[in-house]
């Protein structure tokens, strides 16, 4: 067994917190479709890929049973900037399809990284007799995502002594390190089943995690300053375990003991910055949790003190070495962007499940690296079947009264518009006072003075932003006194 060190944890309570912030924007749920067939049949056990390419395009990779006995490994594009929708979910291309009545059928979990050509790589598995990749890691790749992929090939040993399960494993992660070579990763099926493969090579042995059983849901992440690698697996009831593909001794994520379950692990470098970082809800148990994030190696942990019983919580990285936070309560899905050295998270963002509501989330997944957050949730309503649906999310801003929040009729009251306690210019802050709209434009502190009128009605007013494609907007409550 490979020796194991727990990580120091030390709470830190990291905010600006408070009340979810306002919609700037309509928000719109879109769902996954499958062409030709139409039908969309999914478990609540798939899983996704989520990469986005150079052109600002983000390609989805998943698995549907078809109606007509087979089971297609698709893959769709994502495309659009617009907070509130994601414009276009565009039909998806055939990357595989196996036939069940002979015995073909994919792990329903499945992921997507770049390749070393700058195109697309799939991971995935499937039983399919007589083929080499029956039951075994396996990889496609594409140059633009587009209707033509590589005929799969192995991506894990071979060899009849040397093979992994991979077909029957607890989930499948990947990434992709400076140099272009991709490290796969799938969990345990039963102990010693679950690994990983440094190059995706075909000979001698895949490495193992440890014989404790059972180390579930994994991933990988490089660091994108330092290219340090790491694996990580969820090893139930004891922590999320990381792995430094350098060698050395592995750490567990500080109180990870009862981290979701049956969904990625959630692990990602910085955009333009050091560092890799692992999100997880923290609590005495996956259904009574705070979301957490952890840089490998650090003392402390920082989690958003305010929240409770977060499901499925993720992260995903943004520009400027920040990173999106998200999870599900109740119904409703939350998210927040932290600062750039990610010591304190924004406004939270709150918006209902594609069924208005009432829906089961069965799994989340984030990307962000446009800076607003692709969002991903299998959902059903109560009597409905299961599907991915995406929408995209704005950061929150935070609206302050930093000099109070009461003002004399017809003096000014100052407004300070911050995101994750960084100030914001050019939003613009209003208020409406006797059906006129008082309006100014925040300067390069966040900063903004409203003139009260001297006949103003005495008591509770609101302050908001003005809606914004790049936030979420913020409402403020002021007081008017004679």
């Amino acid at each position: 067994m490979r020796p194991c060190r727990e990580a120091i944890a030390v709470l830190v309570v990291s905010g600006l917190l408070g009340l979810p912030a306002a919609a700037g924007a309509a928000t719109q749920w879109t769902p996954l479709s499958d062409a030709p067939t139409g039908d969309v049949n999914i478990s609540n056990t798939n899983e996704i890929g989520l990469e986005r390419s150079a052109d600002g395009v983000l390609h989805v990779l998943w698995v549907n049973s078809r109606a007509n006995g087979t089971q297609a490994l698709l893959h769709s594009a994502v495309t659009g900037t617009v907070a509130g929708s994601p414009d276009v979910v565009a039909n998806p291309n055939l990357v595989l399809s196996v036939t069940t009545a002979a015995n073909q059928s994919f792990n329903d979990r499945v992921d997507l990284v770049p390749s070393a050509a700058g195109g697309l790589r799939a991971l995935f598995a499937t039983t399919f007799p007589g083929n080499t990749i029956d039951g075994i890691l396996a990889t496609s790749t594409s140059a633009n995502g587009g209707s033509t992929w590589s005929g799969a090939v192995a991506a894990s040993a071979t060899a009849s002594a040397q093979r992994s399960p991979v077909y029957a494993a607890t989930g499948i992660g990947g990434a992709t390190n400076l140099q272009g070579s991709t490290t796969g990763t799938w969990g345990d099926s039963s102990p010693t089943g679950g690994g990983y493969r440094v190059g995706l090579t075909t000979n001698g042995a895949d490495t193992h995690f440890s014989d404790s059983c059972c180390e579930i849901d994994p991933n990988a992440a490089f660091d994108s300053a330092t290219g340090a690698g790491f694996v990580a697996a969820n090893l139930q009831d004891t922590g999320i375990q990381v792995i430094p593909l350098s060698g050395g001794a592995s750490a567990v994520v500080p109180q990870s003991a009862h981290a979701w379950t049956l969904q990625r692990t959630s692990i990602t470098g910085r955009i333009g910055a050091d560092g890799v970082y692992v999100g997880y809800g923290t609590g005495d148990n996956m259904f009574n949790a705070k979301p957490a994030i952890w840089r490998i190696g650090a003392p402390q942990f920082i989690f958003l003190k305010n929240e409770s019983d977060a499901g499925h919580v993720g992260i995903a990285a943004a520009p400027e070495g920040r990173l999106w936070v998200y999870w599900e309560r109740e119904g409703s899905v939350y998210a927040s962007r932290t600062n750039r050295d990610i010591s304190k998270f924004g406004a939270i963002v709150k918006v209902k499940g594609p069924h208005s509501g009432d829906d089961s989330f069965f799994n989340l997944q984030g990307e962000g690296s446009l800076g607003t957050l692709d969002l991903f949730a299998l959902a059903s309503a109560a009597s409905g079947p299961e599907n991915w649906y995406v929408q995209r999310l704005a950061p929150g801003l935070t609206l302050d009264t930093p000099d109070g929040k009461v003002v004399k009729r017809g003096k000014k009251i100052k407004f300070q518009v911050t995101d994750a306690g960084d100030a914001v210019q050019g939003i613009d802050v209003s208020t409406v006072i006797g059906g006129k709209t008082i309006s100014k434009t925040t300067n390069a502190a966040g900063k903004a003075k409203l003139k009260i009128p001297k006949d103003a009605k005495k008591g509770n007013q609101t302050a908001f932003t003005e809606p914004d494609p790049g936030y979420t907007g913020a409402k403020a409550a002021f007081k008017i006194k004679g």
